[in-house]
């Protein structure tokens, strides 16, 4: 009869387990009902922000209107500015890309992409920095050759040979 006992009270707490399982299963099953439509909304934005960026084209050291006109196929706001002088733009071709942002990487479709480009006047006063800049240099290079001829100078009269003989004499 024990043993009848132990059976009983062990059945017991497994059909109570049994007996809950239909009504966790109805709530698992509502529960993704209710979150499907959150899972695929979200999937949705995913696929809509992963097609929406696209990979820029390196335009630089293409004509401007060339460059522009390729970005603006691929559905981009092209703005073009002038670049400051610099030494390094005193030999470029005018009207050359020779900086875009953002460089080359993935961006939204319809997004401004700022072309930086030459033109006459950044090339001038490129060309103005630069001579200035070799100027430096010359007159630099220039002190650089007195100082060396002056300090050979000094060594030279170290070198030269005193006097030796004796006043008054032989």
């Amino acid at each position: 009869m024990v043993k009848n006992s132990k059976w009983t009270k062990a059945l017991g707490s497994v059909s109570k387990v049994i007996a809950v399982l239909p009504d966790t299963t109805q709530i698992i099953g509502k529960a993704i009902d209710n979150t499907r439509p959150i899972i695929e909304k979200e999937l949705d934005r995913h696929n809509d922000r992963k097609t929406a960026y696209i990979e820029l084209d390196n335009v630089i050291h293409l004509d401007f209107e060339d460059a522009k006109e390729i970005l603006e196929n691929q559905g981009f706001l092209v703005r073009g500015i002038t670049v400051n002088p610099n030494v390094k733009y005193a030999n470029a071709p005018l009207n050359q890309v020779v900086r875009m942002y953002p460089r080359t990487k993935k961006a939204k479709v319809g997004s401004l992409v700022k072309l930086y480009y030459t033109d006459q006047e950044v090339v001038n006063a490129s060309y103005i920095l630069a001579e200035e800049q070799r100027e430096k240099n010359e007159q630099l290079g220039q002190k650089v050759v007195d100082t060396v001829t002056g300090v050979k100078s000094v060594f030279k009269q170290k070198k030269t040979p005193k006097d030796v003989t004796p006043p008054g004499g032989k």
